[in-house]
């Protein structure tokens, strides 16, 4: 087990050093019936990166979004996306890639069709259309009924959907919900994809463990206040990382145990492992457990995961 500190989050004061912000919030607040959804929220999404936008169930992640995108009025602060007011959302727009809460489209239409539908809406070119099948991998499926999709496929089309204006920056909202291992794992691709040309990737997500793999910046919200936001490696820097050790034999277990308390640290025996709060004392732990006539078979070190540092920063709230 990590045993993990919480820490205060870092009260923001204009964009961290060295941030060239795509988006940029700055007291931005969402009242329901005298309840603040999204409570003075200054939150810095970096252009070109791929930013992870997490937090428990009723956060305000969505929200939030909602805000940035001009679907929801704000109650109070304000902000910029690309560099227009959020109070204009059409100034920005036009540069903006969005899937939030599912994609939506004509059922009985195919893929392709239900595309040339939103090209012909939003004035985009139909050769745009076999463009972003191919970027979602759906050109082989694309003349079928939307009906007849897979789920993952379903969150496909819209991904693509949000790719007809080229956008500078994509908004994501649960992108790979529902979607198999493999459908995550090319997902991760074409996220980094987006990446490497240029565009900015806003990517909400309760799967911590696939922001891991893919974010580089993180911004983490609890009950609509920032909890934390910065490069992934900042939140995870710091967490201590604990030790699993075990002995010949069972009885070897509790003697472990005891000789790390007596180096001045937790310890506790769980599912045939001594589970001891601090790594650092590998070597010690060794040496002193020969003197007690105990032989170590194994000593692993556990390093905090993100799911573990979000949980410490959140004070333990589950999702």
């Amino acid at each position: 087990m990590i045993v993990l500190e919480p820490t205060a989050a870092p009260s923001p004061a204009g964009d961290p050093p060295g941030v060239d912000a795509a988006v940029r919030t700055r007291g931005l607040t969402k009242v329901y019936a005298g309840r603040a959804a999204v409570d003075h929220l200054d939150l810095v999404v970096p252009r070109g990166r791929i930013s992870g936008f997490v937090g428990p169930n009723g956060a305000g992640k969505t929200t939030t979004l909602r805000m940035l995108l001009g679907l929801v009025r704000p109650t109070g602060g304000g902000g910029e996306v690309l560099g227009g007011d959020i109070a204009d959302p059409a100034a920005y727009l036009p540069r903006v890639g969005a899937l939030i809460e599912g994609p939506a489209f004509y059922p009985q239409l195919s893929g392709r069709a239900n595309l040339q539908v939103l090209a012909t809406l939003g004035g985009f070119s139909k050769a745009r259309v076999d463009e972003v099948l191919e970027v979602v991998d759906l050109r082989d499926r694309a003349g079928d009924a939307f009906r007849s999709y897979s789920l993952g496929m379903k969150q496909r089309l819209g991904v693509a959907a949000a790719l007809l204006p080229r956008p500078d920056l994509l908004v994501l909202d649960e992108p790979t919900n529902g979607l198999d291992p493999q459908g995550i794992i090319d997902t991760r691709a074409m996220l980094r994809s987006f990446r490497e040309q240029g565009i900015t990737v806003l990517v909400s997500s309760h799967l911590l463990a696939e922001l891991e793999h893919v974010a580089d910046w993180l911004v983490l919200i609890d009950r609509g206040r920032l909890a934390f936001q910065g490069p992934i490696a900042d939140l995870l820097a710091g967490r201590t990382a604990s030790l699993l050790v075990a002995g010949e034999s069972a009885a070897d277990l509790e003697v472990i145990a005891a000789v790390a308390r007596g180096l001045g640290h937790s310890a506790r025996v769980v599912d045939g492992h001594v589970h001891i709060d601090e790594a650092a004392i590998a070597a010690d732990l060794n040496r002193a457990a020969m003197r007690a006539g105990v032989t170590l078979t194994e000593i692993t070190v556990q390093r905090a995961t993100l799911e573990e540092s979000f949980l410490a920063v959140t004070g333990g709230v589950q999702q």
